[in-house]
């Protein structure tokens, strides 16, 4: 399995918890997410370098896209590693006492979101992020809270709501799309496009002119992001809109679908008292960027 050079902070929810919104009312086991796990990579513990803000990666039968706002590779910290189980999936919104029992720290969350998301479950994952000596430098859990529109209908629509504690250093946010500044807290807004491949697909042939125009595009993007995907092989596949998406940065490349796949994905982030904060739509109805940050506006005027 290739995913872009980015890490995920908690895969073992988020291969739950898409797969269990993809499938909508087929629980995921811990032995599925296990054989999961051992296709993507052989069965070692996956672990993902930080060299970007965002997180792309394709499991099995679908991919899914982890955005975060989260970790700068300047504090020594290069990857993260984080586990969760639906054991500890709670369906009761909690109050502050809970909350501050439960992780250990305190932040700010909603039940509800005027614009029709609202609370369905919580949970948390076992968080550690290592330097390159793989010495534990942050150690704590994660909070993750799940929030649906128009739950059991044929529209239904979810998003992802996470909270993390950690210090300001550790926090980045260089990628996005449209900031604002609201009550002193700087709120970053992206989208990405991200297309999935079969580890195995049948790749077209490429003429000698395709993989010049591709390794020029490349040579070009590489100068901004030395990190981007590697478009040769896939050229003929991408169309003139995910051409322009590649050369903005803004088009990440993952393997292991069943079928080649499009997916767009949303995230606001913002960092606030100690705590790093990030919502996540992904492979939804296209929510209005505005729409997005005001989601994180009203979390922020939470008490």
């Amino acid at each position: 399995m290739k995913s872009s050079n980015i890490f995920d902070n908690d895969l073992d929810k988020k291969i739950k918890k898409t797969l269990d919104y993809k499938t909508k009312n087929i629980s995921v086991s811990d032995d599925m997410l296990s054989e999961i796990k051992n296709n993507l990579n052989g069965g070692t513990t996956m672990k993902y370098k930080l060299k970007k803000s965002y997180a792309v990666i394709a499991a099995v039968a679908l991919s899914f896209t982890v955005a975060t706002g989260i970790v700068a590779s300047t504090t020594g910290l290069v990857s993260w590693h984080g586990s969760s189980s639906h054991l500890t999936e709670k369906t009761t919104f909690p109050d502050k006492d809970t909350v501050q029992s439960e992780f250990g720290y305190s932040f700010k969350y909603i039940k509800d979101f005027d614009n029709g998301f609202k609370f369905d479950n919580y949970n948390y994952s076992d968080s550690k992020g290592t330097n390159e000596a793989g010495n534990v430098i942050i150690e704590n859990k994660e909070a993750h809270f799940d929030y649906i529109k128009n739950k059991g209908m044929d529209n239904e629509l979810k998003v992802f709501f996470s909270a993390h504690q950690m210090p300001e250093d550790m926090y980045s946010d260089t990628q996005y799309d449209k900031s604002e500044n609201y009550k002193n807290v700087e709120i970053h807004y992206s989208d990405y496009t991200y297309k999935a491949f079969p580890p195995d697909f049948e790749e077209k042939e490429i003429s000698a002119e395709d993989k010049a125009k591709a390794e020029a595009i490349m040579a070009e993007v590489k100068k901004t992001n030395p990190n981007a995907d590697d478009i040769t092989k896939v050229y003929p596949y991408l169309s003139d809109e995910e051409i322009e998406l590649y050369k903005q940065n803004k088009l990440m490349l993952a393997y292991g679908s069943r079928e080649i796949e499009t997916q767009i994905n949303q995230s606001v982030c913002w960092y606030e008292n100690g705590a790093a904060y990030n919502i996540l739509s992904m492979d939804s109805e296209w929510i209005d960027p505005d729409e997005f940050i005001g989601m994180a506006k009203q979390v922020i005027d939470a008490e």
